[in-house]
């Protein structure tokens, strides 16, 4: 038996009749048949495609499987960045520790210079003191975070934590992003954010459901072709048939329908709403993008103030004509000056990743094919 286009069915089959009595009362004697039997629906089957809803269900399924896989490598290429950024962050506090911590020394060495010259009096040497003690704190808690950061970063790489771990070195500092223009960002979210293609393909089972309940109504119309040669001497060799069936009407199969049509209608409603926060949360992301630039060049400049400002104070102090004090004020103005532009800096990474994952880029950008990783899972095992 073998099955062919539209639902039918073709098979070829034999069999032989054997009598031990060859006697004349015997009327029957030896028969071999040879039986070509082809059957067809025409209805329901043949027509709308009941009979492949089978086939129709594994390609749904094949297909959301593969979004489900995009899905999961989109999330965890958002949370490598968001990790390696965070690495980067801890990394660029670490250094502003150490130079903070390097800087309030310096000070404090200068100040015992003039105080064993005679031109400050020893409580200035205290304030000095109390800026080297927090910019060491400082720097010991800058240390922790890196290594938090490292080994969430390790894991989320699939290292081994119980081996012996490799330091992470980021090579590459935060940037400016070119960024797609507003309407093209929701052209892009729109056909290839993943969330949205889930929902559409959720609004397209749906249908198909209520496709298949409407067919488990109609009537069924199947046509049959049987021929046997061993016949053709005696009278017909072949043989053609139809079969109708037809459902009986009842409360539960209107009930059906009606609650798959409910489904389908709900199914849309979801689209609807996802199309409607997928284009808010673009909309907002883009903004992210826009304020992260700006907070960049402001930080920028806020730095570049700050450093001039420690550097004229500094020469003040030099000619006496300012106090050690307002001297570490200018300072710490600076460090966090520092940490201003290391984080806007880090905040426009972050904000672009996450533009990229909400207009479905993301996989593109950094050259990921989702699908070889399966080709690869022996490899991954």
């Amino acid at each position: 038996t073998q099955p062919i286009p539209g639902g039918g069915t073709a098979s070829l089959s034999y069999s032989e009749v054997l009598f031990d009595d060859k006697s004349d009362a015997n009327p029957y004697a030896d028969t071999a048949a040879l039986l070509v039997d082809v059957r067809q629906p025409l209805l329901s089957g043949a027509i709308l495609g009941a009979r492949e809803r089978s086939v129709a269900d594994a390609t749904f399924a094949l297909g959301d499987a593969s979004i489900d896989l995009h899905t999961v490598v989109a999330d965890l290429i958002l949370e490598i960045e968001d990790a390696y950024w965070g690495l980067v962050q801890a990394g660029q506090a670490v250094t502003a520790a150490e130079l903070a911590l390097a800087s309030a020394t310096h000070q404090e060495g200068w100040v015992q210079e003039r105080i064993d010259l005679g031109f400050d009096p020893p409580s200035e040497l205290l304030a000095t003191q109390e800026r080297v003690a927090a910019a060491q704190a400082a720097q010991a808690a800058a240390a922790a975070d890196r290594a938090n950061a490292e080994a969430r970063l390790l894991f989320l790489l699939g290292r081994d934590l119980r081996a012996a771990r490799p330091t992470l070195v980021p090579t590459t500092a935060p940037a400016a992003f070119d960024v797609l223009p507003e309407e093209a960002a929701h052209k892009a979210a729109f056909d290839r954010n993943l969330e949205a293609r889930a929902a559409r393909r959720s609004v397209l089972t749906a249908r198909r459901s209520l496709r298949f309940t409407v067919l488990d109504q109609l009537p069924s119309l199947d046509a049959s072709f049987s021929v046997r040669p061993d016949l053709a001497a005696d009278g017909t060799p072949w043989t053609i048939g139809l079969s109708l069936s037809t459902p009986i009407p009842s409360r539960g199969r209107v009930h059906g329908i009606l609650a798959a049509q409910a489904r389908a209608r709900q199914a849309e409603v979801r689209l609807r709403a996802v199309e409607q926060r997928l284009r808010l949360l673009v909309e907002s992301a883009l903004r992210a993008v826009d304020t992260s630039k700006a907070q960049v060049r402001l930080a920028e400049i806020g730095l570049d103030v700050a450093q001039r400002k420690f550097d004229a104070e500094g020469e003040r102090l030099s000619r006496g004509r300012s106090t050690n004090k307002t001297v570490l004020d200018y300072l710490e103005d600076r460090d966090q000056a520092v940490r201003n532009r290391n984080n806007s800096l880090v905040a426009l990474a972050q904000a672009a990743a996450q533009l990229r994952r909400l207009t479905g880029t993301n996989l593109e950008f950094w050259g990921v094919d989702a699908m070889e990783l399966i080709e690869r899972r022996g490899e991954l095992r």
